[in-house]
């Protein structure tokens, strides 16, 4: 958990074994929200739905600029992007990004505001002007 503090945002326990905080398979949410950050080093990606979960609970996204990750990261309030191959600049944003103290219920907000429901009206528009034009 972080920080120390052994709740997760009210949500389920984790049990300690070993040293180590585990916390039951049935809830991945719970374990995304104890996340620090959310690190992909990709040379590949469309629309990453892992970082849009991710950011539903609170957790900030540092990746490589690649495919469609600049349209998900699209703000530095919810993460980082790094170009890609280039294992230095990455290893510093991810240190960057474990050590920053981000606006979390910011990132939920963000993630909000690109679920499908949002989406498809945005499409729709898009669409329908383009149709018009």
């Amino acid at each position: 958990a972080r920080g120390g503090d052994p709740t997760i945002r009210g949500g389920p326990q984790p049990q300690v074994r070993g040293g180590q905080a585990l916390l039951p398979l049935r809830d991945p949410g719970a374990r995304r929200a104890a996340l620090e950050a959310a690190v992909q080093a990709t040379e590949f990606e469309g629309w990453s739905n892992v970082f849009l979960e991710a950011m539903g609970c609170g957790v900030p996204v540092v990746t490589t600029r690649v495919g469609g990750n600049a349209e998900v990261v699209a703000d530095p309030v919810v993460g980082e992007l790094v170009e890609f191959w280039n294992p230095a600049a990455f290893g510093e944003a991810t240190m960057r990004g474990l050590s920053r103290d981000w606006d979390r219920e910011a990132i939920i907000a963000y993630a909000t505001l690109n679920t499908w429901d949002h989406k498809i009206d945005r499409l729709v528009a898009l669409f329908s002007d383009l149709a018009r034009k």
